[in-house]
Parts: C-alpha cells; sequence; structure tokens
C-alpha cells in the first residue's frame, strides 16, 4: 500500500505534465500576440478584401489605409474616408457627406483593430481552424479593465499561423454588437495614391459639416 509520501509524490507526477502544458500555451498565446502586434505596428500600408457579417446583415466591402490614421471603407451603401484630421461619410442613397473630425465619439478606426488590437486585453489560445484555406490560431480576447479599444468588450482573433496576419476577427461591443470580418485577400506595405484619402462631394450631394 502507498504511504502519503508516495502517493503525493505520483500526483505530483501525475499532474506535472498538465501543469508544463498549460505554461507552454501560455507562453505560446503571449508570443503569438507579441508577433502579430509587431508585425501589424510596422505596417505602414494596407488594401483588404473583406466580407462582414452581423445584427445588420451581410456586406462586403474594400479597405484601404496608411499610416497617420488615413483610410478609405468601401462599403455597397456607404464610403467613409478619413485623412487623419477629417472624416467624410457618403450615405448613397440619401446622396448625403457628414463631415466630422477624425475618430470622434469614440469611434473605432481602422488603427485601433490593425495597430493597438488586441492591446491591454487578456489572450488565451483556444485551437485551431481553417480560414480561406489557411491555418490558423484562435486567440481569446477578453477585456479586463477600462483600457478597451473602443467599447469592445471582447474578440475573437484567427491569425494566420504562416503569416501572423488576421484572416478573420470577431468582436463584440455594446455598440456593434457581435460583428464578424473575414478577410479575402489582403496586400500590405504597398503605395497607396493620396487622393483615396480626401473626398470630393457628388454634385447635388446634402452637406452636413459638424467640424464647424
Amino acid at each position: 500500500m502507498m504511504d502519503r509520501r508516495s502517493i503525493l509524490i505520483a500526483t505530483t507526477l501525475f499532474l506535472l505534465p498538465f501543469a508544463l502544458q498549460a505554461h507552454l500555451l501560455e507562453d505560446d498565446v503571449n508570443a503569438i500576440v507579441k508577433k502579430t502586434k509587431e508585425l501589424y505596428n510596422k505596417t505602414t500600408s494596407a488594401k483588404i478584401n473583406f466580407s462582414q457579417s452581423g445584427s445588420g446583415g451581410a456586406v462586403s466591402g474594400t479597405l484601404e489605409y496608411a499610416t497617420g490614421n488615413k483610410f478609405r471603407l468601401t462599403l455597397p451603401t456607404q464610403t467613409i474616408v478619413s485623412n487623419g484630421t477629417k472624416t467624410w461619410t457618403y450615405i448613397k442613397d440619401r446622396n448625403q457627406v457628414v463631415i466630422n473630425k477624425a475618430a470622434s465619439g469614440g469611434q473605432i478606426t481602422p488603427k485601433d483593430i490593425l495597430q493597438s488590437f488586441p492591446g491591454d486585453y487578456t489572450s488565451t489560445l483556444n485551437g485551431n481552424a481553417t480560414v480561406n484555406g489557411r491555418s490558423c490560431w484562435i486567440v481569446e480576447c477578453s477585456a479586463g479593465g477600462s483600457n478597451k479599444v473602443g467599447d469592445i468588450s471582447s474578440a475573437t482573433l484567427y491569425i494566420d499561423k504562416g503569416s501572423h496576419r488576421f484572416q478573420k476577427i470577431t468582436v463584440t461591443s455594446p455598440t456593434l454588437g457581435t460583428m464578424t470580418l473575414t478577410i479575402s485577400s489582403a496586400s500590405y506595405n504597398k503605395t497607396i495614391a493620396s487622393s483615396r484619402f480626401s473626398f470630393t462631394a457628388p454634385k447635388g450631394a446634402k452637406i452636413i459639416d459638424l467640424t464647424k
């Protein structure tokens, strides 16, 4: 019969591999997130074709991005353009343009997702998945304090094992609900004409300038 000391040693030896495995998983997710953040911090431009699904339905769109928080987001019903100082939102069916200060009113910008996320969120590795034929890590992120990206409370990142780029992102927030972005194609660090980050209102459009 085993004495208490033998039982303790046997239990420790049994549990040790599981403890080491948990430690390795934690180290892995930290390394994955670190490398992904470093990669996006070095990204000077991007052109991303994506599909978006959520409570508002499903649409496809294109995002063009450059440093300085400049971007052009093209969707079927609207176009949002920012030069880093001003943002133009063109609503097609109303033929209306709303001009606002960039990133005003707690607006989440492409920079927040590409260069800030996952920020100070707690990240855990939650298995693997195949997205667009690419093998990805599934990284779950949850906000542990007030330092959030916009009002995003949690997110799931599908990070390409080969490139460390996002293939899919699902975010949850009070304003967005649950929204999933799946990247269909992307190119990074290519020259994008500066004219893509300015906007001229179509003829006859109603202009609402909130910067004045």
